[in-house]
């Protein structure tokens, strides 16, 4: 698929979703309107049959001082989708076109004897969505100066996680795993009493679970600790036998030596000292 340089179509979520539903995106090149000319069509048809009707389009008519004649109040949000979808919907399927054969749009989508693959919306606007990795505390998912909260996630401190969400709506984040998505997670502001009584309970629990692991690994650390290192029995003077292995590996040392230089007749021959020479 074509498109322009736009943000919003070169942001990792939009590749994400070509690539999971079988299309890559190929930017067009700049001021080239000419290789997306079907979308600048539709814009233009958007443009001039909708937004040219709409109060305070720009493009209007004005007054001898550049301002707009007198306009109604703005549409609201909600009031424009309406608008939006209205247009969309009779465009599809009341506005024939003659490159159409005399046909709407919606009646040739019908004819197409073309294989269609969908996607589950829900997935589909997963796949839309912005994505962080994020590491689970005792407090939740830390985000954007918040920490998000779900009953999936209480038992999961440590771990890291994936999370989804809208670049400007900070009203939940999806959270997902290996095995796929996990649970819907609400910021600590937005959980409802019952819902903040029962996490600062369930955290207390788990506090308490650390604390006595803790002791109990601080008990088995003194233990051993304490344990006799050499085991039990009579108590045995190796002094003797020390030194006389270590003056036995000297003297082999210096018998190495002395056969390097060919010095064999400098060789210690001498006997081994005795017992009493030894105390």
């Amino acid at each position: 698929m074509t498109f322009d340089g736009g943000k919003e179509f070169l942001a990792d979520a939009v590749t994400r979703a070509a690539g999971e539903v079988g299309f890559a995106g190929l930017p067009a090149p700049p001021y080239s309107p000419h290789l997306k000319g079907k979308v600048e069509r539709f814009h233009r048809t958007l443009n001039e049959g909708l937004m040219a009707s709409l109060p305070h389009y720009t493009g209007g008519a004005r007054k001898a001082n550049g301002e707009l004649y007198a306009q109604p109040r703005p549409l609201t949000f909600e009031e424009l989708q309406a608008e939006v979808r209205g247009f969309i919907d009779g465009y599809n399927h009341k506005r024939v076109h003659s490159s159409l054969h005399g046909l709407t749009p919606a009646e040739k989508w019908d004819m197409s004897r073309s294989p269609l693959d969908t996607v589950d919306p829900v997935h589909l606007r997963w796949m839309l969505l912005a994505d962080k990795t994020r590491k689970i505390t005792t407090s939740g998912i830390s985000f954007k100066g918040d920490f998000f909260i779900a009953k999936e996630i209480w038992d999961m401190r440590g771990e890291t996680v994936e999370i989804r969400y809208m670049p400007h709506d900070q009203r939940q984040i999806e959270v997902f795993t290996e095995q796929g998505w996990l649970c819907t997670a609400y910021p600590q502001h937005m959980l409802s009493a019952e819902e903040s009584a029962e996490n600062v309970g369930h955290r207390r629990a788990g506090y308490a679970e650390m604390g006595r692991t803790r002791a109990a690994a601080t008990r088995r650390r003194k233990k051993d600790r304490v344990a006799p290192v050499t085991p039990t029995g009579p108590i045995e003077d190796i002094t003797q036998v020390t030194r006389k292995a270590q003056r036995g590996a000297k003297d082999k040392r210096i018998d190495r030596v002395l056969r390097s230089l060919r010095l064999d007749q400098e060789l210690n021959t001498a006997n081994p000292p005795s017992e009493e020479t030894e105390k």
